[in-house]
């Protein structure tokens, strides 16, 4: 890799990591940042924990790129993300959540990557790996090909890869006006549409993010929700991402049918059979020889 000043790579990268009572899965993040070849970064921990454990590790750390923010009661996991966002200083931002990890040269081949694209590139993604963390074995590997203007595939699905393995340009999250909580449910995905939509993506073709289940831990966003909780914020998500996005999907109609199939399955599983096969044919009216279409009826 090249030298850290040539090709603009002398530009502030801060990384904002979100977490609640999870202080003993901390060390592994931060010691992940610690160890990047790019060293000019700041880190941006946002604790909503309800004891002092991830204060008192945060004032064991003798680094002063590492600033700690605590928030009683929690504001939410899109509203501590939009509150990094706005504290950041850097001219591109990253995410990480407190149980993954970030190979070494991650945000260095990021910021080299973002010296030699075009200027309207607002995001670049890399690809990662899903590590059980009791075999260590990768469950699942996330490698997406998407790149240039993408706004039609985001639309209908998350084509971005893993939140993150993201590195946006600040400048990018200032024009949508930051994070906005405007559903309970999947925020990555409204996030991306925001983004693909003012700009163009691109991204590495390796893996540099580790992502690590099965640590008999739950996600924050997942706590204290009953089943059909879940199912009502997902349908309220998907109803939300339809009006919305409206206009856009007046450009890409045929966009419409992740969602029309996800409304038709939840409607099955709530029992209201008659809302079940009209969505379901609103699907298949887009997308009449898609096999999926057969396969999620036979499994509703």
């Amino acid at each position: 890799m090249a030298n850290q000043m040539e090709y603009g790579m002398n530009n502030l990268v801060s990384i904002i990591i979100g977490t609640k009572n999870r202080h003993d899965l901390l060390p592994r993040a931060i010691n992940s940042l610690f160890a990047q070849t790019y060293k000019y970064i700041e880190i941006l921990i946002l604790d909503a924990s309800d004891n002092i454990k991830t204060k008192n590790y945060f004032n064991s750390i003798n680094d002063d790129r590492v600033k700690y923010f605590h928030f009683n009661p929690d504001p939410g996991r899109t509203e501590i993300l939009d509150i990094g966002i706005r504290y950041a200083s850097g001219k591109y931002i990253c995410f990480l959540d407190d149980d993954d990890e970030y190979l070494p040269t991650k945000i260095e081949k990021q910021v080299f990557y973002f010296s030699k694209c075009a200027d309207d590139v607002g995001l670049v993604y890399t690809w990662s790996d899903y590590i059980d963390s009791k075999t260590k074995e990768v469950k699942f590997r996330w490698y997406p090909k998407n790149k240039g203007n993408i706004i039609e595939k985001q639309l209908e699905t998350q084509s971005l890869g893993a939140f993150i393995t993201w590195m946006v340009k600040k400048e990018v999250f200032e024009k949508i006006g930051g994070i906005k909580k405007e559903t309970n449910y999947i925020a990555d995905w409204k996030m991306g549409c925001d983004i693909t939509s003012i700009c163009t993506i691109d991204y590495i073709s390796e893996s540099l993010v580790k992502v690590y289940v099965n640590h008999n831990y739950t996600r924050m966003q997942e706590q204290d929700r009953s089943c059909y909780k879940k199912l009502n914020e997902l349908l309220e998500f998907h109803l939300f991402f339809l009006s919305k996005y409206k206009d856009k999907f007046e450009l890409y109609p045929r966009s419409k049918y992740t969602h029309y199939l996800a409304i038709s399955r939840i409607k099955a599983q709530m029992g209201d059979y008659w809302s079940f096969i009209h969505f379901f044919f609103l699907a298949i009216s887009l997308k009449p020889f898609k096999i999926k279409n057969i396969k999620s009826f036979a499994k509703s």
